[in-house]
C-alpha cells in the first residue's frame, strides 16, 4: 500500500484491518485496498494522530459499501 506508513507494524494493520472488512463483506480484497487507500490518503492529509487512522478508514469504506449497494 502506498500511503500506509513505513514501519512493517503500520502495514500489518491495515493489511487485516482490509483483509477482514473483504472478509465482511465478502469482496475481493483488491477492491477493498482501493477503497481504503483512497480513503486513508484523505486522511493522513490532516491527521496528527496517526494511530486512530486504521479505525477511521475502516468506518468511511464501511459508509461508502452500504451507500453504494
Amino acid at each position: 500500500m502506498s500511503d500506509t506508513p513505513k514501519s512493517d507494524a503500520g502495514r500489518d494493520v491495515h493489511d487485516s484491518v482490509i483483509e477482514s472488512l473483504a472478509m465482511q463483506y465478502q469482496l475481493d480484497e483488491h477492491h477493498i485496498r482501493r477503497l481504503y487507500e483512497q480513503e486513508l490518503s484523505k486522511l493522513m492529509s490532516d491527521s496528527r494522530v496517526t494511530s486512530f487512522l486504521p479505525v477511521l478508514c475502516s468506518r468511511h469504506v464501511k459508509e461508502r459499501l452500504t451507500t453504494d449497494s
